[in-house]
């Protein structure tokens, strides 16, 4: 095999030559450019590496199972980011539905929240609802852009309030937007 040199390589990488010095018998140095081979071209640093066929299925087979679970940590990862999600908006339908049982003053964005998300939980909390005389004034349990998407276009922020009547102990509710359940449901 002619010999290559490092410094004449490094010279050639940007093409597909690579040159060559020759030295003769007699001492006189002849340089030439001439095509790589297949192996020159996967030598790295003057090693080169020859993979049998049987490696190189097997490295195919090691980089397609490697593949598949990346995608599958992908899939993981967007799953979990769901159930997070799905358990985020459970825990603040379950506040509200508590503050509407307790008979506290609940804004209307997170009674439309909990009636978009969960209707059967708004029902039943709205059918057990307690009276109360002095009912706490809740702040809105929702994000800045759930507050939005469930206060509508106008932003307005009404509340719904149970006040406890004297003479029959039933809630009288104030907003047009919620429906007295029916006595007896």
């Amino acid at each position: 095999m002619i010999p290559i040199y490092a410094a004449d390589r490094a010279e050639a990488q940007t093409s597909n030559l690579t040159k060559v010095k020759v030295i003769s018998d007699d001492g006189t140095v002849v340089s030439a450019a001439r095509k790589k081979t297949e192996e020159e071209d996967a030598a790295v640093d003057g090693v080169s590496l020859n993979i049998s066929d049987e490696g190189k299925k097997k490295l195919g087979e090691q980089e397609a199972l490697l593949e598949t679970l990346q995608m599958q940590l992908e899939n993981t990862k967007e799953q979990v980011k769901a159930q997070e999600e799905a358990w985020d908006s459970m825990g603040k339908c379950l506040a509200i539905a508590i503050r509407i049982v307790k008979g506290d003053n609940v804004p209307t964005q997170d009674i439309e929240y909990l009636k978009e998300k969960n209707p059967d939980l708004f029902m039943q909390s709205m059918s057990l609802r307690m009276p109360k005389k002095d009912p706490e004034d809740c702040d809105s349990v929702l994000d800045e852009e759930e507050d939005e998407e469930a206060s509508g276009e106008d932003g307005a922020k009404a509340v719904l309030t149970g006040e406890s009547s004297a003479a029959d102990g039933e809630s009288s509710f104030t907003d047009a937007s919620v429906e007295k359940p029916p006595v007896g449901a």
